[in-house]
């Protein structure tokens, strides 16, 4: 798969937040004010669509360079190949923004990126008559600062914040994004409660639940990306299934340890000898087979325990057995 260089928007301050989510992802960052940029392909460009909580929009960093006239702007924009991305039928409208630039006309510029852009597709694809813009949507950026241009594709369409949940608005709604920065901040996990008593319509409670159950805030919304030409076929669709593995691995982990702690009470396992027997379930990644082990310590087996009676440890295997191997049997 081709290679982008891709940025995160966010709002301004909680870029961090997103490198942080970014950098647990997998992916080297450099994060500056409202933005975190790294590299990555189709499928990392649908993974950090469907899995960032944080970000704005994912966009792909088709060219920058300076420009302080617009004769400058059009021939460098030009130049660009931006027919890798753009079919002949795209349809591609132009925003911009410009701070503390020569070029501080932004309507102006708009025109001329975008004349640009169908001067360049029209020679790629021998197009004499205009181009039809009657296909999907690639949402096109040029934002200037200190006369600096950078031209990036939306890859996320409508905004990230928008998971698909909220059907109703009151007047002044909290961004998803923004109440899922707010958790983060906070000193809160998962295994505890979580309390706000002026939750209004429950944005802050939501994004801690999806935080809580692993569910990726994108899972139930559609991106701009997957309608494009050029995107490798289905991986979308593929992120998805693996988030929705995630989702259960997560659910089955919360019944399973409710279970193991109800059965052992107020006993925890004493590390500290050999002499006391503690009970788990391994599963061995050839077989996909679920055992009771006793003390079993090996980076090649997943371990689910401990217990401290061997009958609970086969109870255990009678609930959860098939779930566990269904899901971590591919690991």
């Amino acid at each position: 798969m081709t290679k982008y260089k891709l940025v995160a928007t966010a709002a301004a301050g909680i870029e961090a937040l997103v490198g942080k989510e970014l950098r647990n992802m997998g992916y080297d960052v450099q994060v500056e004010n409202g933005k975190a940029f790294f590299e990555g392909d189709d499928y990392d460009i649908a993974r950090t669509n469907i899995w960032l909580r944080t970000a704005d929009r994912i966009k792909i960093i088709m060219g920058q360079f300076t420009a302080k006239t617009f004769d400058s702007l059009f021939e460098q924009t030009k130049a660009i190949p931006w027919e890798k991305i753009l079919p002949v039928d795209a349809e591609f409208p132009v925003s911009g923004k410009s701070v503390k630039s020569t070029l501080h006309s932004v309507p102006n510029c708009q025109s001329i990126v975008k004349k640009a852009i169908v001067n360049r597709l029209s020679e790629a694809y021998h197009r004499r008559t205009h181009l039809p813009e009657s296909g999907a949507l690639y949402p096109i950026e040029v934002a200037i600062l200190k006369d600096v241009v950078t031209l990036t594709i939306d890859t996320s369409g409508t905004s990230l914040f928008k998971r698909g949940y909220r059907t109703e608005k009151g007047g002044a709604p909290l961004k998803e994004n923004m109440a899922a920065a707010l958790v983060m901040l906070t000193s809160w996990y998962p295994d505890k409660p979580f309390y706000d008593p002026t939750c209004g319509s429950g944005t802050i409670p939501i994004e801690a639940a999806l935080i809580g159950k692993n569910i990726a805030p994108g899972l139930n919304r559609s991106f701009a990306a997957e309608k494009w030409t050029f995107f490798t076929p289905g991986v979308f669709d593929k992120v998805r299934e693996e988030a929705r593995k995630e989702r259960d691995k997560r659910e089955i982990l919360m019944r399973f340890n409710q279970f193991r702690d109800k059965c052992n009470g107020d006993w925890k396992p004493d590390w500290s000898t050999s002499e006391e027997k503690k009970y788990c379930i391994a599963l061995f990644p050839r077989t996909g087979l679920c055992a009771i082990s006793e003390d079993v310590f090996s980076s090649s087996l997943t371990l689910f325990g401990h217990f401290k009676k061997v009958n609970d440890c086969k109870r255990a295997i009678d609930l959860f057995g098939d779930e566990i191997k269904r899901l971590w049997v591919d690991e």
